[in-house]
């Protein structure tokens, strides 16, 4: 279970620095022809982040 939770928390900072990743680009790209496609993405991101935090806590609780 440790490495369950373990792996979980590696896998929410891999998803942060993409995150972190997207939002660099994002920002220094003046020739970001899509902004909506990485706007989809960060949110994609975050939902996924959000889900992997609940499991995460699901089974802290257990």
């Amino acid at each position: 279970m440790i490495n369950d939770i373990k792996s979980i928390d590696e896998e929410i900072k891999r998803r942060r620095v993409v995150l972190q990743t997207l939002d660099i680009q994002f920002k220094n790209s003046p020739y970001n022809k899509q902004p909506e496609n990485t706007l989809r993405k960060k949110e994609a991101l975050l939902m996924e982040i959000e889900k992997l935090k609940q499991i995460r806590n699901e089974k802290l609780s257990q």
